[in-house]
Formats: C-alpha cells, structure tokens, sequence
C-alpha cells in the first residue's frame, strides 16, 4: 500500500461520499474515522473503506491519530470530510520517492466561482527533525 488517506468523520453524511469518491487510485487505502457521531458513518459507494468507530468523542486530532495506528501505507495524508482531492492522483502517486528527503505539504482550494487556487505551502527538510539546530 503506497498511500494511506485519514478522513475524521463526525456528522458529516451529507458530503463525505464526495471526499471518499475523490480517492480514486487502486494503490491508495481510505481510513474513516467515525468520531462517534450521533448519525454513524454509512457508505455505500463500490471503493473499499476501512471504518473505525469510537467508542467517545474525542476531536478531530485524536481521530486522526486513531487513524494513523491503522494506517499501513508508506505514506500518509489527510482528507477532511467535506474537501476533495482536485488533483490527478496518478501523477501525485508519482512523486512519491522510494526514500524520504523531505515533507512536503500542499492545500488546494476551488472557490464557489470554480477557481482553483494554492493556499499554503510548506517544504521542511527531514534533517531539520533529526538533529537540533544550532543558533
């Protein structure tokens, strides 16, 4: 499993199914994190979903991190319930190296007029974790 995507759920039926649609690579595994939502997630799309419900309400990082112990990709992303990925998940898979040199992260955003547009980027060297940097 190349790609492990974390999507916390909590009373949001009415737009995940969009969220999970957007995970449309065959080497990608969806995690969903049911945050013990009063309406428990249902899915009933043809993709394979791992579902994990808690048994409290605990937020949306501690979800996460629920998530996360599941995970068995080599590598991790988030999805909230109510975005998309907009992006070819083919060319995206691409990127990922064999060995991790960096982190990288990216938000996407699509405006109600259809505007695609970048958000935040960040770029952080591995090492900078590694070892404490000196002033």
């Amino acid at each position: 499993m190349k790609l492990s995507v974390i999507i916390p759920y909590y009373q949001g039926q009415n737009y995940i199914n969009k969220a999970i649609e957007s995970c449309i690579h065959p080497d990608m595994e969806i995690i969903v994190v049911d945050d013990f939502s009063p309406d428990p997630f249902v899915y009933h799309g043809d993709k394979p979903v791992k579902v994990i419900r808690l048994d409290t309400n605990v937020g949306q990082g501690l979800a996460r991190n629920a998530g996360l112990d599941a995970a068995r990709g080599e590598w991790i992303t988030f999805l909230d319930q109510d975005d998309e990925f907009l992006i070819n998940l083919d060319v995206f898979m691409r990127l990922f190296p064999d060995t991790a040199q960096a982190v990288w992260t990216q938000c996407i955003y699509k405006d109600l007029q259809g505007n695609v547009d970048i958000l935040n980027i960040a770029e952080l060297d591995i090492a900078d974790f590694a070892q404490p940097t000196e002033e």
